[in-house]
């Protein structure tokens, strides 16, 4: 879980790292825009699906993670832990 930012908390669900991409898998809530949604759908959630830009190797330990909003920023160094599957 990031910290809150601009009132939206973003929290990372997993990493998955295939056929030479990388994609974070993240959830995000908090409150909807006014403009877009009437008065009674105060709140919202959505599902986020993140192409990472250069895709990952197995060298790298750490990623770091940047999530913007209109009066903050947010940055975190996360470490990574790989497993192998065999299917």
């Amino acid at each position: 879980m990031l910290p809150e930012l601009d009132g939206i908390r973003l929290a990372i669900l997993r990493l998955h790292n295939y056929q030479d991409r990388s994609v974070l898998d993240m959830h995000a809530s908090g409150p909807r825009c006014d403009t877009l949604h009437g008065p009674d759908e105060l709140y919202g959630e959505v599902a986020l699906r993140v192409e990472v830009v250069p895709p990952l190797s197995r060298a790298d330990a750490w990623i770091e993670l940047l999530a913007a909003g209109r009066s903050a920023e947010v940055r975190a160094t996360l470490p990574l832990h790989w497993e192998s599957f065999l299917f």
